[in-house]
């Protein structure tokens, strides 16, 4: 059995009306049913892998607000089986939660059954605000569970036990009454650096462990910044051309960074069936999560 991508689509935030993780999600969403032409009964598990919400809301939880803004099998009584049913829950792992994801809709779903990832930023005051580092975008990623070998595989996480990394909290002293509009952001001077070498550390072990030939693999990796990218690329041996690098058109789309990357090889053409796919999230902690992904 193998867990494989469907469609992989995108909501941009471009105007005041429509600055909001929740509407941004929804639109995504409702963007990647379409294009695939999935009815929305059909989704077993909807995952919300995005942290920074609307007004600072975590409870309920934000996956279920996603899906009865995005009208995700609301009443299964009025569906043609009467008993599909959608399970939505949050799953939060800062930029490494796409993988995590995928691994807890393994262990969930049966054969030919869906779930959806869905990833989606803003600040909490739903306004432009600079001090906010990741792209304001919500992506969609439709997977299913088949009878294949193509999908994930080869799965592996570690961290450093020492904290590193961007760190984000509720000043309710100085918020005060604004507590629901505010996030407070500390990035170390030297986190991106740190963040490449144990990048870099944990992808030659993997590449080792797994005897990946990188000269026949394309990457899509987390991209906190354009030289993090460089750097990755030019230590590991990677062929630029086998790196879709996104950052100069969207910034660090952080825990959106796999559902971006899959919708964009879509649209370009950059994957093509047979394709063997590095995928590397990193972040904060230091944490990095790696898998293969067989087009």
């Amino acid at each position: 059995m193998g867990i494989v991508i469907k469609n992989a689509s995108l909501s941009l935030l471009n105007d005041d009306d429509s600055m909001s993780s929740l509407r941004n999600a929804a639109s995504a969403i409702k963007r990647c049913l379409e294009e695939s032409n999935t009815k929305s009964e059909d989704i077993s598990l909807l995952v919300n892998i995005g942290l920074y919400n609307d007004k600072n809301l975590y409870e309920p939880s934000y996956a279920s607000l996603i899906q009865m803004k995005s009208g995700i099998n609301l009443n299964p009584d009025l569906n043609d089986t009467g008993s599909k049913m959608t399970f939505s829950f949050d799953l939060t792992n800062g930029s490494c939660g796409f993988l995590n994801a995928v691994n807890v809709i393994d262990s969930m779903l049966h054969e030919n059954e869906q779930a959806i990832i869905i990833s989606s930023n803003n600040h909490p005051s739903e306004n432009q605000n600079e001090s906010f580092p990741f792209s304001r975008l919500g992506s969609a990623v439709l997977l299913e569970k088949k009878n294949t070998r193509k999908g994930f595989k080869d799965f592996f996480y570690d961290s450093k036990n020492k904290s590193n990394g961007i760190k984000s909290y509720l000043d309710i002293y100085n918020s005060g009454t604004e507590g629901r509009n505010s996030v407070t952001f500390k990035i170390p001077k030297k986190y991106n650096n740190k963040l490449s070498e144990f990048t870099i550390q944990k992808i030659k072990e993997y590449i080792a462990m797994h005897d990946l030939d990188v000269s026949k693999t394309k990457l899509f990796i987390s991209q906190p910044s354009e030289d993090f990218v460089k750097t990755v690329i030019e230590e590991i041996g990677f062929n630029e051309y086998s790196v879709l690098n996104i950052y100069k058109e969207y910034g660090d789309a952080h825990s959106s960074i796999v559902g971006l990357l899959f919708s964009k090889s879509k649209s370009s053409g950059f994957l093509k069936p047979g394709d063997t796919v590095l995928i590397v999230t990193a972040g904060s902690g230091l944490t990095v999560s790696i898998s293969t992904y067989e087009v």
